[in-house]
């Protein structure tokens, strides 16, 4: 249920105007004042626990991070997430997106910048806390650790529709129907990123596969 605010608007309305200030900077190309606006959505949502707007304001944020600063805004958004995961606050379904967004997250700046990972030799033993130092094994464990957190849920968490996500994923009509619980965004998801890399493919599709034959054994 949604909480009353003043002159009657109800917080979803009242996150719809915040969004839609918060787009109307970003068209004037103002994304100093749209990134103010969606960092107020986003203490907004959390203080009320809804994870959905929180997530949307998450994601809209690295965009017009991205836009305005390449990937120098990165390690702090990776750095947001990890920290949100640890807090316990959120919901099975809630955490297992934040994984998928925080593998996704190490994925692209790799994706970015494979040809001086690629360079560096494998680091073992440590992991340097400035992610510009790491190798290319240690990105991907942090999308192997990530992307199997976000199976990892429990069975009862994996009937969960998608579109109780509505507000922070975009998802067709047609892609409802085919993946209509979170389990099945998430799966399809993490396999078709992988697929351009035969080493995280084979991990993915052996955790995806392990995690749906625990579902069909508790049926």
């Amino acid at each position: 249920l949604t909480t009353t605010l003043m002159f009657g608007l109800t917080s979803n309305d009242n996150f719809a105007m915040m969004w839609e200030t918060a787009q109307s900077y970003e068209k004037k190309s103002q994304p100093e004042s749209a990134l103010a606006i969606v960092n107020k959505i986003c203490k907004k949502a959390e203080k009320e626990k809804n994870e959905g707007q929180y997530i949307k304001a998450l994601i809209y944020r690295q965009r017009l991070n991205l836009e305005k600063y390449g990937d120098d805004k990165t390690d702090a958004y990776i750095t947001e997430l990890e920290n949100a995961i640890s807090t316990g606050k959120f919901t099975e379904c809630g955490t297992a997106l934040l994984h998928l967004l925080a593998a996704d997250a190490y994925s692209n700046y790799l994706m970015q910048h494979s040809y001086a990972i690629k360079q560096r030799t494998d680091i073992s033993g440590y992991i340097p806390d400035d992610m510009k130092e790491w190798s290319e094994n240690i990105f991907k464990q942090k999308i192997d650790e990530h992307q199997r957190q976000a199976l990892n849920i429990s069975e009862t968490a994996r009937r969960t529709l998608i579109s109780e996500y509505a507000d922070a994923l975009e998802t067709g009509n047609d892609s409802r129907t085919l993946r209509p619980t979170v389990f099945d965004f998430v799966a399809h998801h993490i396999i078709g990123t992988c697929q351009n890399d035969n080493h995280l493919y084979a991990k993915t599709l052996s955790a995806t596969n392990e995690f749906m034959q625990q579902e069909f054994d508790n049926d």
